[in-house]
């Protein structure tokens, strides 16, 4: 078995005034220090006897959490702890949606248990007497009301039809979009490719139209892009440190913690772009359009980071 393997299968309890939770796996716990939802005032225990702070596990704590000394180091850490929490609010989302159609699915279950219990159920004086005036009552009226019935039958099971195409599209669109959405590295660049997580450094992509490609957590250090048609792309948490920019057209992307260390953003087009937590030190922005760009917590071409707020202008 892999360390990686043991560390999933090794369960902890936390203790916080006396009062004991778990047992959680160990990655979860390891999130929530990255997160800071864990803390030095917190115990924790491998078996729910022997107790102790955080740091006498080191083995909970992320690397990324050790030794930070430099503004990078900062940043990465600050990065992680955005990634460790948008992966959490995904699983929160399923999770809430597995229980949505586990109650739904009760719902039904027990409304069919009903059903059949009332079929099985005696019926009362009250109800045989109504049931034999309800057949008078349609047999006086010359049979109308099952004439009327008869009519809305159609009507429902058209409804009922027109339900189920409805929901064999929606099945097939969300099908449609999670083929579409996988990662192809080997695909040749156009709109709406998928590159996240895909290793083109100084990759030459001058003139390539890519709008609406999700390009996030590229690795396009030193690539070439002048001139490159990017607009409405996700480029959230790219590394394209050295990159040549310059002139592309990337309004409406989001740039998100994407890393532009000494990138030539020359003449660019970045109006209406996502640029919180991204790295710009060192990056050429001469003539590049910011106008309603979001530049709240990023690090500016001189280090400082921006303000909260940030928009079209770096505010220290």
């Amino acid at each position: 078995m892999s360390d990686n393997d043991n560390k999933d299968n090794q369960l902890w309890y936390t203790r916080r005034n006396d009062v004991v939770k778990g047992p959680f796996p160990e990655p979860l716990v390891s999130s929530y220090i990255l997160l800071g939802r864990l803390n030095e005032m917190d115990e924790l225990s491998p078996d729910g006897k022997h107790w102790g702070g955080i740091s006498k596990f080191p083995q909970l704590i992320p690397d990324v959490m050790k030794n930070v000394r430099t503004e990078d180091d900062r940043l990465r850490l600050e990065l992680a702890r955005m990634r460790v929490d948008e992966r959490m609010a995904e699983k929160r989302l399923e999770s809430q949606r597995a229980k949505a159609r586990e109650a739904a699915e009760a719902e039904w279950a027990g409304e069919d248990e009903r059903r059949q219990g009332e079929r099985r159920r005696p019926e009362s004086d009250t109800t045989i007497r109504h049931r034999q005036y309800r057949k008078q009552l349609l047999d006086e009226m010359g049979g109308r009301a099952i004439r009327k019935k008869s009519l809305l039958l159609p009507l429902v099971l058209l409804l009922i039809c027109t339900g189920l195409v409805f929901a064999f599209y929606l099945l097939w669109q969300e099908l449609s979009i999670e083929s579409a959405s996988e990662p192809d590295c080997s695909t040749a660049p156009g709109p709406d490719i998928n590159w996240s997580y895909c290793q083109m450094q100084g990759r030459v992509l001058t003139r390539q139209d890519m709008a609406g490609a999700i390009l996030s957590n590229v690795q396009l250090q030193g690539g070439n892009l002048q001139s490159a048609k990017l607009s409405g792309a996700n480029l959230d948490y790219a590394e394209l440190g050295g990159a040549n920019l310059g002139f592309a057209d990337l309004s409406r992307s989001s740039l998100r913690g994407a890393v532009l260390v000494q990138a030539n953003l020359s003449g660019a087009n970045l109006s209406g772009a996502d640029l919180a937590y991204a790295d710009l030190k060192g990056a050429n922005l001469n003539g590049t359009i910011l106008e309603g760009a979001n530049l709240s917590k990023a690090y500016w071409v001189d280090g400082q980071i921006c303000a909260n707020g940030s928009v079209g202008q770096c505010l220290k």
